[in-house]
């Protein structure tokens, strides 16, 4: 037995070191690259207005594959000759950022490939699996709405590549979502189905290759797997006990790939099945003792209700933490769809396996059809009266290693106890001291991280700016663009979500340019913002007109600043320090000599911001504050400041020397991407560091936080 034991160990590390290999190292000669590639297409991945990425297969590994304006759209088994290269997926290293590379590899996915041109196409005849998806789809899309039709789809099979993005996003936010992505709920309905066909339990290998079978149409779908692998142990062994298959089924997915841990989706149905299998007949025995009722609708709702219930427990740190909130809805939704759902389900799936007989298969998409129409527009109704879902920021690893603690404390303290009965007194206190102090830490913890933490992080957006201070429940962002496209507006949505962070007081630009500002349409899109506050632009530019634009449609007012003006946002103070009122700074580059420096305080600390300031812009600074006594508030601040966000990225037209002489030897931050412009120019990194400046470069240091 320890042999075993010592060879499944062996085998799994081997795996996991080989899974390493190939997706992050063995493709390494690729990167960056351009490259003559023959590759397989699988299936189409993601279709768009100007582009299709299909999922394809090179050197035997699956990657995803990007082609632009592309005539043709290709099927599975059809072979392409590529002009193309892979893209290395960097981290940005900013809080809560969305690791891609993590997602592809936790879908099967080794890298992306982005097709310049395709030298060469060779169209194979589909296999049989696509052959029934194609006809069934067509069969549903010549019998049913447009929109009807990809629901029952991604109902039946998880096949969401046509389905409406609002539509998707009003199931997960009511707390269905799980309807339209395969589990081990359409395991159990397709077996039903099927039962009820045949009208008998029997037939254990039919079963079985009914569920292949529908494994292959849902394109191998991992999430599957854990149910069809449970099923079939218990087929094959009715003593393997549950817990036993459910270990078989993790260690087998884990050995296909190590990477699919970090699949939400498969972690989501691993916990949940386990979660209902643990607290499942402790609700439902709880609600029927209760309500004491023999009535049979009664008691279908109450195992509807202890179904729900039970399955979330275990799924909440995780819920949390990915979406930023626990869904009480989902209560409320599945009771009130769960019956239909299921129907639409059970029905899709006689349909599923009968579409090849014409009148029977007509009734039953006319019958699935007018079901969906019902589903729908509960759908609309309760979405819209959707008042249930808890907002939380992210929780840390204490808060979960807390929670599923105190999971075990409840489930197994009693054999706890028995197994330590000696020292059980002792025991009890100390679990009953763990229970407060830790109920305590993460109520504080939820409190301090909502009302009074005070933090400034400068984002690492490449090529760009973009800043955050909060003191408190007042924030403002400094900036927030990047000259890669979505860029800052994706990384500050996923920080403020992660903070459960609604509400900003105001965005203050430096000047007018993309890197500055082509983040803050995302921004305004997903949290309330206050004011955005900037001085009138020198030049009228279209990203000045369609920034104004945007904020007329936002009705976001905009708060236009002059020179030696204070402003107080909250606990955080403003003092304007440039541009000139009535007069501009004289360079060759006038819009950057011009940008608003601000010189912000809060919690006893100071920031100053340069924009992209030119040494002009620098020296008018240095003239106007630092070398008379003008305004001595602002001179003793500049000589105490704490941070100070390096002048247009660190390139060498800016950083003037007397300046950088005269204000505090604080933590200098660069923002910037070398392969873009060559910033930051190594006459500025040396000049810091002349004056001891504490030097950080976000491309290096990732988002830097204080």
């Amino acid at each position: 037995m320890k042999m075993k034991i010592i060879i499944l160990i062996i085998l799994f590390l081997f795996r996991i070191l080989n899974s390493m290999y190939v997706y992050n190292e063995k493709y390494d000669y690729l990167l960056d690259k351009q490259s003559i590639l023959d590759v397989e297409i699988s299936c189409i991945y993601k279709k768009e207005e100007d582009s299709v990425t299909y999922k394809i297969k090179y050197d035997g590994n699956y990657f995803l594959l990007s082609c632009k304006n592309s005539e043709k759209t290709y099927k599975n088994g059809d072979k392409l000759t590529i002009l193309g290269k892979v893209y290395a997926i960097q981290k940005n290293n900013n809080p809560y950022e969305f690791d891609y590379k993590i997602y592809l590899n936790s879908n099967g996915i080794v890298n992306r490939i982005y097709c310049n041109i395709i030298l060469k196409d060779e169209i194979n005849s589909e296999n049989i699996i696509y052959k029934i998806r194609d006809m069934l789809s067509k069969k549903l899309n010549d019998n049913m709405s447009y929109i009807n039709s990809n629901v029952l789809k991604s109902i039946m099979y998880g096949d969401d590549l046509y389905l409406d993005q609002d539509i998707e996003d009003k199931f997960m936010s009511i707390g269905i979502g799980h309807f339209i992505c395969v589990s081990g709920a359409h395991i159990i309905l397709l077996i039903k189905s099927f039962e009820k066909i045949v009208r008998t339990k029997k037939f254990i290998v039919l079963k079985v290759i009914l569920l292949l079978y529908f494994f292959c149409i849902c394109l191998f779908n991992i999430s599957l797997l854990r149910a069809i692998c449970m099923f079939l142990l218990a087929s094959m062994n009715k003593n393997y006990s549950y817990f036993k298959r459910y270990a078989i089924s993790l260690g087998i997915i884990i050995m296909i790939n190590p990477y699919y841990l970090f699949n939400i989706g498969i972690c989501l149905s691993f916990l949940s099945v386990l979660s209902i299998k643990l607290f499942y007949s402790i609700i439902n025995s709880y609600l029927k003792i209760k309500t004491k009722s023999k009535n049979a609708f009664l008691l279908s709702i109450i195992d509807n209700i202890s179904l729900t219930l039970s399955s979330q427990i275990l799924i909440i740190p995780a819920q949390i933490y990915c979406f930023g909130y626990v869904s009480l809805m989902s209560i409320f939704s599945n009771l009130i769809l769960g019956f239909l759902l299921n129907y639409i389900m059970e029905m899709g799936f006689i349909l599923f396996i009968l579409f090849f007989i014409p009148y029977i298969s007509q009734l039953l998409i006319q019958a699935c059809n007018i079901l969906i129409e019902i589903l729908l527009m509960l759908v609309d109704f309760l979405y819209n009266i959707n008042l249930l879902n808890i907002d939380f920021p992210r929780p840390n690893i204490y808060i979960i290693i807390i929670y599923y603690v105190l999971i075990i404390l409840y489930l197994y303290d009693k054999k706890v106890y028995i197994f330590f009965w000696s020292e059980r007194k002792l025991l009890r206190k100390i679990v009953k001291i763990f229970k407060y102090v830790s109920v305590t830490y993460c109520i504080g913890w939820y409190i301090y991280t909502m009302f009074f933490e005070k933090s400034i992080i400068f984002f690492n957006v490449n090529q760009g700016n973009m800043a955050y201070i909060r003191d408190g429940i007042t924030s403002v962002i400094i900036d927030a663009g990047s000259t890669r496209e979505n860029n800052a507006g994706n990384i500050m949505i996923n920080y403020l979500k992660g903070k459960n962070i609604k509400h900003i007081d105001a965005i203050l630009i430096t000047h007018i340019h993309s890197d500055h500002i082509n983040g803050i349409e995302e921004i305004i899109k997903n949290v309330n913002v206050g004011w955005i506050i900037l001085s009138n632009p020198i030049e009228r530019s279209d990203e000045y007109n369609d920034l104004v634009k945007t904020l007329k449609n936002k009705n976001i007012p905009i708060l236009y600043i002059k020179q030696e003006e204070k402003i107080k946002i909250g606990k955080i103070n403003v003092d304007i320090l440039s541009p000139p009122v009535n007069s501009k700074i004289t360079d060759s580059d006038i819009l950057n000599a011009n940008s608003t420096i601000y010189l912000i305080e809060w919690n006893y600390k100071y920031a100053l911001f340069m924009g992209d300031a030119t040494k002009n812009g620098e020296k008018y600074i240095l003239d106007k504050y630092l070398n008379n006594d003008y305004n001595n508030d602002i001179k003793e601040k500049l000589y105490k400041i704490n941070f100070y966000q390096v002048s247009h990225h660190g390139s060498k037209t800016s950083t003037y020397e007397p300046f950088i002489s005269n204000i505090n030897n604080c933590n200098a931050i660069i923002s910037a991407d070398k392969s873009v412009y060559g910033h930051p120019d190594k006459s500025v990194v040396e000049l810091l560091k002349k004056y001891s400046f504490k030097i950080f470069i976000t491309e290096q240091n990732g988002a830097i936080e204080f």
